[in-house]
């Protein structure tokens, strides 16, 4: 009696695998990748198709670039479009795994697990983007670099373009500059690196210094008022916050007269031939920039009073009047020389007759100088006071 054996499929085996994947890279599979074997099977059936039993806990794991779902069946035709990839930065051993079954087209293996280690590579820094900068000039540009290293590094900072004068801290990244002078516009560039020279792409930036209008002092010297024919003279003072001088002062005086003095002058004057009220006088200063003019000063130009020298006909008048007035004088003198003398007479003459001191003693002076005497007599004498003013009137003088 024979016995015909039948052939019948044996299940396929999977087993466990281990792939490796580098940070920040991905892995794409064949059919050798997931452990397949049909050693029972002869000959050999195989690999038809896999089952995707469970997803990854990190990474992703897609099909076409479109996710795998747990339980989706890839055909082994399109096992090269399956992708798994960790997350960014992400590495270590054991990093992630998925569950397979393998089928020959009629019979399933059994579960296995496909696991990835993730190498570690060194990541590059990376720098936060500056924004373009404005200030004036005369002040200092500073901005502190923002930099940042995955993998833990130490950063150093380093500036590739920046104007004469500009510095950076390695350590800390802070850029410092002095800007002396405006208007520019002044590029930057920077990048920062990690100890073992991985490199962050370059920042690029860009400071506009504007310009600052210098601060001019003018002031009168000398006396407020100012006279036709005197020096008017004007202090001149600048001050700046860059480093422009001035190469020029201007002056309008208000008269129509315009000068210029060297810019290194600390003075400038003027002398005003006419009288002129509310002369607005105008100083600029010119420099590397521009011409700037100072606050208008206004001052009164006054017309000198001047006292005319005496005429000869006046100073001759003046002699004659003084002569006249001497000779009046001299007449009144004469006058009272004249009047004492007759006093002196009719004392005496009092005294010759024994007049008693009713008689001779004046009771005053009139307006005209002369002696006022008593008229009340008695009848015994009134003949005796006519005779005596008779012979003080006929003396000869």
């Amino acid at each position: 009696m024979a016995i015909t054996v039948i052939s019948v499929n044996d299940a396929p085996t999977g087993t466990n695998a281990t792939i490796t994947v580098t940070e920040d890279g991905s892995r794409s599979f064949a059919a050798a990748d997931f452990g397949f074997a049909d050693a029972s099977d002869s000959p050999a059936n195989a690999l038809s198709a896999v089952i995707i039993t469970t997803l990854p806990l990190a990474g992703t794991l897609t099909l076409s670039g479109t996710a795998v779902t747990a339980g989706q069946s890839i055909a082994v035709a399109s096992l090269g479009n399956l992708v798994y990839a960790p997350a960014a930065n992400g590495n270590g051993t054991g990093y992630a795994s998925f569950g397979i079954q393998a089928t020959d087209g009629e019979d399933w293996s059994n579960g296995a697990l496909l696991s990835f280690n993730v190498a570690a590579v060194n990541d590059a820094p990376t720098l936060l983007a500056v924004p373009d900068q404005t200030l004036p000039e005369g002040n200092t540009f500073r901005v502190t670099l923002a930099g940042s290293d995955v993998d833990g590094a130490v950063l150093r900072y380093v500036l590739d373009q920046a104007p004469v004068g500009a510095s950076i801290d390695a350590s800390s990244g802070v850029i410092s500059w002095l800007a002396t002078d405006g208007p520019l516009l002044a590029p930057f560039a920077a990048h920062v690196e990690d100890a073992q020279g991985a490199a962050s792409a370059a920042v690029q930036f860009v400071v506009s210094v504007s310009n600052v209008a210098p601060v001019l002092t003018v002031g009168a010297v000398g006396a407020a008022q100012v006279y036709v024919g005197d020096t008017l003279a004007l202090s001149l003072a600048a001050s700046d916050a860059g480093s422009d001088s001035i190469s020029q002062w201007r002056i309008d005086w208000g008269d129509g007269t315009q000068s210029t003095v060297p810019g290194s002058a600390t003075q400038a004057s003027h002398v005003y031939a006419a009288a002129l009220s509310g002369a607005r006088i105008q100083v600029s200063a010119v420099d590397e920039d521009g011409v700037w003019a100072a606050p208008v000063l206004v001052r009164n130009i006054l017309a000198r009073v001047v006292t005319p020298p005496p005429q000869p006909e006046q100073e001759d008048e003046k002699e004659h009047e003084k002569e006249r007035e001497d000779e009046r004088d001299e007449e009144r003198e004469q006058e009272r020389d004249k009047e004492r003398e007759k006093e002196r007479d009719r004392e005496e003459g009092r005294e010759g007759r024994g007049h008693d001191s009713e008689l001779h003693q004046p009771r005053g002076f009139g307006d005209n100088g002369m002696p006022r005497y008593s008229t009340r007599f008695d009848d015994n004498r009134r003949d005796d006071f006519v005779h005596m003013v008779d012979q003080s009137q006929n003396r000869p003088e």
